[in-house]
C-alpha cells in the first residue's frame, strides 16, 4: 500500500461521525445535561460544543466532549463571581453525575454512582459584554482566578485551517507515544509548522517535515492562543521539558518509519488475524532500536 493511502486509511479507521455510536452517546449527555442547566437558569446561558467536536479533529482512539456554558455579561442568576458561578453549576449538576473538580478549567462529569467516565468536560464561564465575542472563564488554580479567551475564535482557527486531518494523525501519534502534552499544544502547533505547506493531500512528506522541524527547531518555537495572544501565556503547558519529549519522540519516529515503516507508528489497518498481528509486531519489536517505541 503507498504511504499516503496507508495514512488515509489510518484516518478512515480513527474516523468518528454524528452517526458514531460513541457520539450518540456523548450527544445524549449534552442534552440531559442541557436540560438540567435551562430548567434552573431559562435560555440566558449559550452552551456550545468545544474542543474536538467543534474543531472538527476527533479520533476515535481517544475523544472527549467538551460542552461550554457560558452565561450573559449582565445575568447573575447563577453567581455574581465566576467562582459562584462554577460553585453554583457544580452543585446542580452533581444531582446527577459525579463531578470531578481536578482539571483546572473544567468540571469532569462521571458516572454518580460508580464514577465510570462519560469523556465530557464541562467549562463555565461568563461574557465581558453584549457583543458575546469574548469571554471570562474560572480558572481553579493558584496563579490565577479566570482566563480571558473566545472559543468562536480558537475553534475557528482550527477548524478552518485544512489541517484537520494532520492534526488528527498528530494527536493519534502523540497518545501512542503517551506524551504528556495538551491537545491545543498540538493543534497550534501543527498549524504553525503546516501552514505553509504546498500539498496539504501529501500526509507522508508533510508529516515527515513536521517532525523534522520539531526534532530539530521546537526549543525555537512559541505558540499562542490566537483568541488572545498576549493575554493567555501557553508557555507553562509548552515548556522545555515538553519540548524536549516532542523533540526525542519526532526523532524516534523518523528513525522508526525509515527502518520499519509506517505501520510500525500507526498500526495495522487491514484485517489479520490475532495470531498474524502479534507475529508482525513482535518482529518490529526485535528489529527495532531500544530507544524506539513501536506501535502498541
Amino acid at each position: 500500500m503507498e504511504n499516503n493511502e496507508y495514512l488515509k486509511s489510518v484516518l478512515d479507521r480513527e474516523k468518528i461521525t454524528d452517526d458514531s455510536p460513541e457520539v450518540g452517546e456523548l450527544q445524549g449527555h449534552r442534552e440531559k445535561i442541557e436540560k438540567i442547566i435551562r430548567d434552573k437558569f431559562g435560555a440566558s446561558p449559550k452552551i456550545i460544543y468545544g474542543g474536538s467536536k467543534a474543531k472538527h479533529t476527533m479520533i476515535r482512539e481517544s475523544y472527549d466532549l467538551d460542552i461550554i456554558c457560558l452565561f450573559k455579561f449582565d445575568d447573575n442568576s447563577a453567581g455574581k463571581t465566576l467562582k459562584e458561578i462554577r460553585e453554583n453549576v457544580k452543585t446542580l449538576l452533581a444531582d446527577s453525575y459525579f463531578v470531578d473538580e481536578s482539571k483546572k478549567l473544567s468540571l469532569r462529569l462521571k458516572d454518580k454512582e460508580n464514577q465510570t467516565d462519560y469523556h465530557i468536560d464541562f467549562i463555565v464561564g461568563k461574557f465581558e459584554d453584549e457583543k458575546e465575542k469574548y469571554a471570562n472563564m474560572y480558572w481553579n488554580g493558584p496563579e490565577k482566578e479566570y482566563i480571558r479567551t473566545s472559543p468562536d475564535v480558537q475553534i475557528s482557527f482550527i477548524r478552518d485551517s485544512k489541517l484537520n486531518d494532520f492534526i488528527r494523525l498528530v494527536k493519534l501519534w502523540k497518545i501512542k507515544y503517551g506524551l504528556n502534552v495538551k491537545t491545543f499544544i498540538i493543534e497550534l502547533l501543527v498549524i504553525k509548522l503546516l501552514d505553509g505547506a504546498e500539498n496539504k493531500d501529501d500526509f507522508e512528506t508533510n508529516l515527515t517535515e513536521f517532525w523534522g522541524n520539531v526534532k530539530d527547531n521546537v526549543k525555537n518555537t512559541a505558540v499562542e492562543d490566537p483568541a488572545n495572544p498576549s493575554g493567555n501565556d501557553l508557555s507553562d503547558s509548552f515548556n522545555d521539558s515538553v519540548k524536549d519529549s516532542l523533540s526525542f519522540a519526532s526523532e524516534n519516529t523518523l528513525e522508526l518509519i525509515k527502518n520499519h515503516g509506517w505501520e510500525s507508528v500507526f498500526g495495522l489497518t487491514k484485517s489479520l488475524g490475532e495470531v498474524e498481528k502479534i507475529a508482525i509486531l513482535s518482529q518490529s519489536a526485535q528489529k527495532s532500536p531500544t530507544k524506539i517505541k513501536p506501535y502498541a
